[in-house]
């Protein structure tokens, strides 16, 4: 943890106003994963990018930017 705080990062933690946005994310039949759509949903909320090499989160990339 030392080192993500001396690397310029802070830990986000999850709240209720995440869990919220979690129905805007669009779902689709190929890409189900409920931790990929927090992670977009939390992104959403927060105003964010997301950075992924996941080859699915292109799709998202009009409800939340994608970086990769």
């Amino acid at each position: 943890m030392r080192q993500t705080v001396r690397d310029g990062m802070h830990i986000l933690p999850i709240g209720d106003h995440h869990i919220a946005a979690y129905d805007q994310i669009p779902l689709y039949a190929d890409h189900r994963g409920p931790f990929d759509r927090l992670i977009l949903a939390t992104a959403l909320v927060e105003k964010m990018p997301v950075i992924s090499a996941d080859g699915h989160f292109h799709r998202y990339n009009d409800v939340v930017e994608i970086i990769w």
